[in-house]
């Protein structure tokens, strides 16, 4: 940076990993989590984690289109209604006006998101033991990802919040993890091999219609 004659606050660092985001951050630096976001970075606009509802009457090419032309990145399809992405407030606003919801759930900055399952059975309150259809379905996914985040926030409990819930996701939680976090070393008691999945943005998802990237443990 010396020899380029500018200042670390004048330069951004690109990378997936949170922990070399905190790393140059630390050092002065700006810091963006995927390409896409370089120009946020420069002008000090961060970049937040958000659910995206797809409306029956859209599609995951219809997201895809607008992502693609602006400041948002996929993360994760949950289903062709529900993608996780990264994405700044002129992102969201771009896909609310596309027709799109967005639930903001907290900047990325040195965090990075993991889906957690959890294969443990779900016991419904009494009140919820007759409804049926998408309202059981809603309420088992909510209990489930509610019992997976209890588990991995006891399991990291500490001096400070390390995790935050990103909300339901298939068969258990998403949750941005801080930078340093081990949450790829717990396992949650009966849950499959495999549990733990580490979630890389991807501009070619949605409509890769395939897995979404991550590692899995």
């Amino acid at each position: 940076m010396a020899s380029a004659g500018v200042g670390a606050d004048d330069c951004v660092f690109v990378g997936e990993d949170p922990d070399e985001r905190a790393f140059a951050r630390e050092a002065g630096m700006r810091a963006a989590p995927h390409p896409v976001f370089t120009f946020a970075a420069v002008e000090g606009r961060p970049a937040f984690w958000a659910r995206i509802e797809v409306p029956a009457e859209r599609s995951l090419a219809d997201l895809e289109a607008i992502a693609h032309t602006g400041e948002v990145v996929p993360v994760h399809v949950a289903s062709a209604h529900l993608v996780l992405v990264m994405a700044t407030a002129r992102g969201v606003a771009a896909l609310e006006q596309g027709g799109f919801t967005a639930d903001l759930r907290g900047e990325v900055a040195e965090t990075t998101a993991f889906l957690m399952r959890d294969d443990r059975p779900v016991s419904l309150p009494e009140a919820l033991t007759h409804v049926s259809g998408t309202a059981k379905e809603t309420a088992e996914a909510t209990l489930r990802a509610e019992s997976a985040f209890t588990f991995i926030a006891g399991a990291l409990d500490g001096p400070e919040q390390s995790v935050a819930s990103l909300g339901p996701a298939p068969g258990g939680v998403y949750v941005a993890a801080a930078a340093g976090t081990p949450i790829e070393d717990l396992h949650i008691a009966e849950a499959k091999p495999g549990h733990t999945e580490r979630l890389l943005p991807d501009p070619a998802l949605p409509a890769g219609r395939g897995p979404s990237p991550g590692i899995c443990r």
